[in-house]
């Protein structure tokens, strides 16, 4: 007998038993049995669902199940040319939103905005400046040549600059994806 059916054979005599039930005959059991105590069945009923937990992980017991490892982000060309390119600049994090949309993230890791961040600051596109003790990034002047601009706005705790990125730095990003997965993913 495998451990699988073990198992379930385990489950049907709590179930059996829980439910008053001779587990052996199919007879029920007298009124003033151990098991018919309210929390003597309670019990059994409790560990006959986590029996069933047990078999639905595919009969492991005592160890967690390992998840299978999810897989390096990728896309084929037709999931790139389904990435939504919008003419209004855009966050990086909203960009990178659109980029992930493409992609079944049970089966495979989603891409960081740090990726495409460390990837522009490796090729000149953004650079870093220490302002007000803190690291900054900045388009560089090739990243402004390839739509990286930036915009003052006012936050929750006054003027910031924020980094967008235009429908050109959009495609730019896109055409160089595999560039910059295998950057951050060596």
């Amino acid at each position: 007998m495998e451990e699988r059916e073990k198992l379930a054979a385990a489950k049907k005599y709590l179930d059996d038993l829980a439910n008053g039930v001779d587990p052996l005959t199919g007879r029920i059991l007298p009124e003033d049995s151990g098991v018919n105590n309210v929390r003597v069945s309670r019990c059994l009923f409790y560990v006959s669902s986590v029996l069933e937990k047990v078999i639905e992980n595919g009969g492991s017991v005592g160890a967690r199940v390992k998840k299978s490892k999810k897989l390096i982000f990728s896309l084929s060309q037709t999931e790139k040319d389904a990435i939504e390119i919008t003419e209004t600049p855009v966050l990086l994090a909203d960009f990178v939103e659109r980029v992930n949309a493409n992609v079944d993230l049970n089966v495979m890791k989603k891409e960081s905005a740090k990726a495409f961040t460390d990837w522009m600051i490796a090729n000149g596109i953004l650079e870093e400046k220490f302002i007000k003790d803190k690291n900054r990034k900045f388009p560089t002047l090739l990243g402004n040549n390839l739509g990286v601009i930036t915009e003052e706005r006012q936050g929750l705790y006054g003027k910031y600059v924020a980094i967008l990125y235009t429908k050109t730095a959009q495609e730019f990003l896109v055409d160089n994806l595999d560039e910059i997965v295998q950057a951050y993913y060596g």
